[in-house]
């Protein structure tokens, strides 16, 4: 990049499909988009979609224990489950269609080590996808069997007994198939005890939650 001319170093972009529908460069796009990449998801070691998501400018996410909820430019409603923000897989809608719920942490239905890059474009976005989209659109864009070109392993360890692995096999074939294969698995016992001393009393079990 160093060697690179300024006019060739500014079209070294991400194509973005979450702002129009298609893919298009972030320059070209009529919206502002947050981009993190595969390369910023191992550089910071971003665990969840909710970590990854709290990286970026005007959005945070906060947990209740429960679930992982984001707030967009200081707005943020305990109970309403990311109900006014979409998200999407490939431009596919991942809230659930009873609460309109969506789930941003250990739960989101694909592994952080298969995303290519995550898309946010704050702001209503209904005018384009309709509901949910009030607040803002995340679009995880996930890998293709070409970008993997293998098999892959990972394993982690953490502390109250949590463990995590994947297995991945991807692959493009010369009759123009990209398979990818995955399977994840992830379990935390969770911590089993919970001290808070502005609780701490005979008849609130000496502020500890178990």
């Amino acid at each position: 990049l160093m060697n690179m001319p300024l006019e060739k170093l500014v079209e070294v972009e991400v194509l973005i499909t979450g702002a129009s529908k298609y893919a298009e460069k972030a320059s070209e796009s009529p919206s502002i988009v947050e981009i993190i990449t595969a390369e910023d998801i191992k550089r910071y070691g971003y665990r969840s979609l909710a970590e990854a998501l709290n990286g970026l400018h005007g959005i945070y996410s906060s947990s209740d224990r429960n679930y992982n909820t984001a707030g967009v430019r200081g707005f943020n409603m305990t109970g309403v489950s990311n109900s006014r923000i979409l998200v999407m897989i490939d431009g596919r809608r991942m809230n659930e269609n009873v609460y309109d719920a969506a789930y941003l942490g250990e739960e989101f239905m694909l592994d952080m080590g298969l995303i290519d890059h995550i898309e946010f474009i704050p702001g209503p976005g209904s005018s384009i996808y309709g509901a949910n989209a009030m607040m803002g659109v995340v679009n995880v864009v996930s890998k293709k069997g070409s970008d993997i070109n293998g098999t892959q392993v990972e394993t982690g360890v953490g502390s109250f007994n949590t463990g995590l692995a994947r297995t991945t096999y991807g692959k493009s074939f010369k009759n123009g198939a990209n398979v990818l294969v995955s399977a994840s698995g992830y379990i935390s016992g969770g911590q089993e005890k919970l001290y808070y001393p502005e609780f701490n009393g005979p008849f609130t079990n000496n502020g500890v939650a178990e």
